[in-house]
C-alpha cells in the first residue's frame, strides 16, 4: 500500500511584556547543566559573534527542535523565545508565532500567532510571510481560513522562501480546485529541492494525487528519489514499491 500525503504546513504581536520565570536557569548555568563542554548548549553560549538574543533564540530552538540524545520542552522554548523576543530578535517573535500555531507550551491561538508572525515579518523575519501563508490557507482558532490572504504573503514569501512559498501556492490552488495552476507551483517547488512537493509531483506521475494522474513511472522515481534524499520517510516507502513494482514487470 503506497502512503498518500496531502500538502499540509509544518516546517515557526504586537505584543508587549514577555513573561519572565526565574524557574529557568540562564545562559551559563544551560552550559553547566548539559555535562559537557561540547555540549550543543556549551558551543551556543561561548559564540562570540552571537548576541545575547541569538545565544537565547538558538538556546530555545534546540528545545524545540531537539537532537540526538536530547529532549523537546516546549516550556523552555517559550521561555527562551520571549527572553530574545524582549530584546527584538526576529527570528525569536517568529517562534513564538509558531508555538501557539503548533500548540507547544501554549494553548492554540491562530489569532495570536498571526500577532508575532506580522511582527516578526516587520522585524525582517524571512520564514514569518509564508508562516503567515500556511496559517490563512489552514485556519483555525480565532482566525477563519482565508485563500485571498494566503496567496498574498505565499506570493510576498516568494524572494525570501521560494520553495515553501511555491509549495504553499500549490496548496492552495488546489485546494481551490485550481488544479492545472497548482500543479505548475508544485514543479517550481520540487525544482527547488522541497522535499513534501518532490513527493507529491511523485505521486502524480506514480498513482494519481489530488485527482491528478501523470502516469509516468521513470519521473515517479526519479522525484521520488529527490524526496527520500531530502529526509521524507514515505518517499522511501512508496519508492522501494514502485522499484519493486518495476522489477516484476520488467520480468
Amino acid at each position: 500500500m503506497k502512503y498518500i500525503f496531502i500538502i499540509a504546513a509544518v516546517t515557526l504581536t504586537a505584543c508587549t511584556g514577555f513573561s519572565q520565570n526565574s524557574k529557568y536557569p540562564s545562559l551559563e548555568e544551560e552550559c553547566k547543566l548539559s555535562g559537557s563542554q561540547d555540549s550543543t548548549q556549551c558551543q551556543i553560549v561561548a559564540m562570540d559573534d552571537l548576541t545575547q538574543a541569538e545565544k537565547e533564540y538558538n538556546i530555545g530552538a534546540l528545545y524545540l527542535f531537539p537532537g540526538a540524545g536530547q529532549t523537546k520542552d516546549c516550556d523552555k522554548t517559550k521561555y527562551w523565545f520571549e527572553r530574545a523576543a524582549e530584546k527584538g530578535n526576529e527570528k525569536a517573535i517568529n517562534g513564538l508565532g509558531l508555538l501557539y500555531y503548533t500548540n507547544c507550551g501554549v494553548e492554540v491561538d491562530y489569532k495570536k500567532a498571526v500577532e508575532y508572525y506580522q511582527l516578526a515579518n516587520d522585524k525582517g523575519s524571512v520564514e514569518a510571510k509564508v508562516n503567515l501563508g500556511e496559517l490563512y490557507r489552514e485556519g483555525g482558532p480565532g482566525v477563519p481560513q482565508d485563500f485571498d490572504k494566503a496567496l498574498y504573503w505565499y506570493e510576498q514569501g516568494i524572494a525570501d522562501e521560494p520553495a515553501r512559498a511555491y509549495n504553499g501556492l500549490a496548496a492552495t490552488n488546489i485546494m481551490q480546485g485550481n488544479t492545472d495552476k497548482g500543479l505548475e507551483y508544485l514543479k517550481k517547488a520540487a525544482e527547488l529541492g522541497h522535499p513534501q512537493a518532490q513527493y507529491n509531483l511523485a505521486l502524480m506521475y506514480d498513482v494519481g494525487n489530488f485527482s491528478v494522474y501523470l502516469d509516468d513511472k521513470e519521473k515517479a522515481k526519479y522525484w521520488y528519489e529527490k524526496s527520500a534524499a531530502g529526509g521524507f520517510a514515505s518517499a522511501q516507502k512508496n519508492l522501494n514499491i514502485l522499484l519493486e513494482e518495476m522489477k516484476q514487470q520488467a520480468n
